[in-house]
């Protein structure tokens, strides 16, 4: 029993050095277009890897608020993109948002010329030890470009 316990918190121990979980950023959000029943976002997030073996992204599970609280979107998406070891990706996702989501936008940019958000969710990534899923977190602001 004593081995296994030793064995069990040495790998405890090793895989602290070996998987580093990387950081996931909001970089910009720009708008696609829009129509009848709301738009198309482009909402580009930077993974950063800290880990000396590269990545690859293997999906995105996802929610976007703005004002803190006012749902604009939410979805699973697919994404694939190679994170270089010791480096960042710029990942890309298509969102499509409610016309609420997007009048709430809206507002705050005629008022502030910033929109408020929130971003939470997971990302899987793909490593040379399987498949970890990082929790994604993050509220600000952005200035929405075309």
């Amino acid at each position: 029993m004593a081995a296994i316990g030793a064995s069990v918190g040495g790998c405890r121990a090793v895989s602290r050095y070996v998987w580093v979980p990387p950081t996931v950023a909001l970089r910009n959000v720009a708008v696609e277009g829009i129509g009848l029943t709301g738009g198309t976002l482009r909402v580009s997030l930077v993974v950063r890897n800290p880990n000396f073996y590269p990545l690859n992204t293997a999906g995105l599970r996802y929610r976007l608020l703005v004002r803190e609280s006012v749902p604009v979107a939410q979805g699973v998406d697919s994404i694939h993109a190679h994170v270089p070891a010791h480096d960042s990706a710029v990942v890309t996702l298509p969102v499509q948002v409610s016309w609420r989501g997007l009048s709430a936008a809206g507002s705050d940019v005629m008022a502030s010329g910033l929109v408020t958000y929130r971003l939470t969710g997971e990302i899987l990534l793909d490593t040379p030890a399987g498949v970890h899923g990082v929790p994604v977190n993050q509220s600000g602001q952005f200035a929405p470009m075309r």
